[in-house]
């Protein structure tokens, strides 16, 4: 198939150079648990589907900078922008990559991409550049994890907050005490895929207008199943957790609109790579791929998710249910 003027071919892809492999072992050697803010995952199977050389990167969930500063390393006459909901992964991103010159980072929701791409475009150096690549590396990172004040963990205590944008105006504690019943049960069944959900969203409605930190929470959910074995009650707490910090941050329709625009913004030949944590994500990513493929619009590089090595695994135990997909864009 015709991607501009180079034909290029999934065997094609598949065939690097030794040097090429090379490369990608150092890259993976030298940025991967560097950062206590973020560990990045799969860094050297991110560069090798990404395959970034020129035009415009966009890192489009900067978290601590991990895959910006390997992809940085190796792009040769290209410009990287970074984009992140939370202002601390900006702060600390920019101080990282200090060293380098051609990048710009965002303080925004990725689904506005197009508008920073228009203030990109128009900077000296990107004026003859195109969107040639997107990654997104989704989820929660590890540094909001570890900050008991921003909601997301169940083993700290802390506020129920849980949102990506700590100046947001919509709380995890909000989404709490304004929803329905009904709208509670079809939050945890549906983002948390909880199995006693209906048990789970009565006792934290009617408790809903005393509920204030994550420990009580937690105390909450686990008093809902006594006579349940532990682990039971542990996937109980984690899915909650996770089915409110999707609701409060809209992340499922967020993730297809964000995909949406990234095919649609990037350049023929441009490359898409996501990385996934969970099944509601990478079913969203699988399908939107899909359907483009079907277009005729993406070839898609991964018939399979990628999996982190065993080595990987257990050196960050973070990186295990991570998914990775990617497409080039031919149409």
């Amino acid at each position: 198939m015709r991607l501009g003027s180079c034909a290029i071919t999934r065997q094609d892809f598949k065939c690097q150079s030794s040097k090429a492999r090379r490369n990608s072992k150092r890259i993976l050697e030298q940025f991967t648990g560097l950062s206590i803010f973020h560990n990045p995952v799969m860094v050297r199977e991110v560069i090798q589907y990404l395959a970034p050389k020129d035009g415009i990167i966009l890192d489009a969930t900067l978290g601590g900078g991990g895959h910006s500063e390997a992809i940085l390393s190796v792009l040769e006459n290209g410009f990287l922008v970074g984009i992140d909901l939370d202002p601390a992964a900006i702060s600390y991103s920019q101080s990282r990559l200090v060293g380098y010159k051609n990048f710009r980072l965002f303080n925004c929701n990725f689904m506005e991409m197009d508008k920073v791409l228009e203030k990109v475009l128009i900077l000296p150096e990107c004026q003859n550049l195109r969107l040639m690549g997107v990654l997104f590396d989704l989820g929660v990172s590890l540094y909001q994890i570890r900050t008991p004040e921003r909601g997301f963990s169940y083993q700290l205590n802390g506020p129920l907050d849980m949102s990506f944008n700590p100046f947001s105006q919509i709380k995890a504690i909000d989404v709490l005490r304004r929803s329905s019943l009904p709208k509670l049960e079809e939050i945890l069944r549906e983002f948390g895929e909880e199995r006693y959900y209906r048990r789970i969203a009565k006792a934290i409605w009617l408790k809903r207008q005393r509920l204030s930190n994550t420990k009580e929470l937690v105390n909450l959910i686990e008093s809902c199943l006594l006579a349940k074995p532990r682990f039971i009650k542990q996937k109980a707490v984690q899915r909650t957790f996770q089915a409110l910090r999707i609701a409060t941050n809209n992340e499922l329709d967020n993730l297809f609109k964000g995909l949406l625009t990234a095919l649609e913004l990037l350049s023929l030949g441009g490359r898409i790579v996501v990385l996934a944590y969970h099944s509601l994500e990478d079913r969203i990513v699988k399908n939107t791929f899909r359907l483009f493929a079907r277009q005729g619009k993406l070839e898609i590089l991964t018939k399979k998710p990628l999996r982190p090595t065993e080595k990987e695994r257990h050196k960050n135990p973070y990186a295990t249910s991570a998914r990775l997909r990617a497409a080039i864009k031919i149409g």
